[in-house]
């Protein structure tokens, strides 16, 4: 057994709820569209010669882009925000009092997109205000903290090497009440 191998198992049990804190940001944000970026996230344990990692791992081109913003913004075709318009509108997510408000809203969407991807503090082109911003692994990192998961995942740790200790502890009493 590679002496490592409880902290590898932990790490792996611990990596759905980082992928959680991930999915809940992008979800917050309403960042979704396709469910690429959303669904795209899997997980890697690398053994170093003085460390073990989990790594969370996304393959989607534009993760970064949506992570870090870009300040020159974005190229947005009209029909690409007018389709992505009317799939919020079908999920209800936005509504319009007339096709000309509509076409304004997607107008000022590609506007905005053009000149400043997205604020740290979050931009204005998705009601409810305030949704988007940059960082969002941060702050699903600070979420998964704040959850109690570096606790939990030390508690884990501890417990199934106390687990194994009296398994061994065990075997070797009864060995030598065999011999006995």
């Amino acid at each position: 057994m590679d002496k490592h191998q409880i902290i590898k198992e932990a790490l792996a049990r611990e990596n759905l709820s980082i992928i959680e804190a991930l999915k809940k940001e992008l979800n917050y944000q309403k960042h979704i569209g396709k469910g690429t970026l959303y669904n795209g996230f899997y997980y890697r344990i690398t053994n170093r010669t003085n460390s073990i990692s989990l790594l969370i791992l996304n393959d989607t081109p534009y993760m970064w882009l949506v992570n870090n913003g870009k300040s020159g913004g974005v190229t947005a075709s009209y029909q690409a925000i007018a389709d992505w318009t009317f799939q919020k509108e079908t999920n209800g997510e936005l509504t319009f009092g007339s096709e000309h408000e509509r076409n304004n809203f997607i107008s000022t969407v590609k506007h905005n997109l053009e000149e400043q991807y997205f604020t740290k503090s979050g931009d204005r082109n998705v009601p409810p205000y305030g949704y988007r911003r940059y960082f969002f692994i941060d702050f699903a990192r600070e979420s998964w903290k704040k959850s109690g998961a570096i606790k939990r995942l030390e508690d884990a740790i501890v417990k199934d090497v106390e687990g194994i200790v009296k398994k061994e502890l065990v075997r070797k009493e009864i060995k030598l009440t065999i011999v006995e």
